[in-house]
């Protein structure tokens, strides 16, 4: 249809042709808009921003009752390291937060780089305030993801969480989060591995979703999400049981109240 158009023009006068192309290009944007997506799943929320050849694409997925983030980021893929390698996450301005890891992907019927690290919520705060987010992966792969327009996202996604809670019957009644005063991801041990299922193979990932007290103590334990099998449940519950410090939430007055609180995946790996 163009090319039709523009041969016509070309057949008329030169300042109809250049009117016409200066209304081209204001009618072009500069710079593409960001689309965001909110989804909402059965256990958790996701955001969605798919890539381009002018930005890296994201996936956050977010649980309620967890200060903790999952974020997968899209880049072109470069036949470089997979597997697992430290990751620096940094906010223009803001100091750096201790490095993390990262698991690599590069999916062979697709064109992208897969990084799929975690981003807890004041990183993330902070980093939708500012308007972008630096990745630094094996200290020497660099990538910026611009997010521009992501403080309404946060607004969106905090609704989102809330009607995943509500939905499993598990809506919030406190202000103040209970608060895990040592790392969940520490306290299962390599000994604490069943001999059966070490000599077996067996590997899982697995968060869990705690009810807390209001002394902080586990009331109940169960798998949120698990890649494995159920008896997992069974071998880590106890463990947190006896292991885990917990400051327990706080209600509008101040005063302590029972709470849920979402563990972080902890990995089951042999080798």
């Amino acid at each position: 249809m163009f090319a039709l158009e523009f041969g016509r023009l070309r057949r008329q006068n030169r300042p109809m042709l250049i009117a016409y192309l200066a209304a081209l290009s204001q009618a072009a944007p500069s710079e593409p808009q960001p689309v965001w997506q909110v989804n909402q799943r059965e256990r958790f929320c996701v955001v969605v921003r798919e890539r381009t050849a002018e930005r890296p694409g994201i996936l956050l997925q977010a649980y309620p009752f967890s200060p903790f983030n999952t974020l997968v980021f899209m880049v072109p893929k470069i036949g470089a390291h997979t597997g697992n390698a430290s990751v620096d996450l940094s906010v223009p301005s803001q100091r750096s937060a201790a490095p993390s890891y990262a698991s690599i992907f590069e999916p062979a019927k697709s064109a992208d780089r897969l990084l799929k690290t975690s981003i807890d919520e004041d990183q993330l705060a902070a980093a939708a305030a500012q308007g972008s987010l630096g990745i630094t992966v094996a200290k020497r792969e660099n990538h910026v993801l611009p997010l521009r327009g992501f403080g309404k996202v946060i607004s969106a996604l905090k609704a989102c969480e809330e009607r995943v809670a509500a939905a499993l019957g598990l809506a919030k009644t406190w202000s103040q989060d209970p608060i895990e005063r040592d790392d969940f991801r520490g306290m299962v041990q390599a000994e604490d591995y069943p001999v059966e299922m070490v000599s077996a193979g067996e590997q899982a990932s697995i968060s869990l979703l705690l009810k807390i007290d209001a002394q902080g103590r586990i009331e109940d334990c169960r798998a949120y999400e698990l890649q494995g099998d159920r008896r997992w449940e069974k071998v880590v519950c106890p463990l947190l049981r006896k292991r885990a410090k917990i400051t327990p939430a706080r209600d509008f007055a101040g005063r302590s109240v029972s709470s849920y609180m979402l563990t972080p995946t902890i990995h089951f790996v042999i080798g």
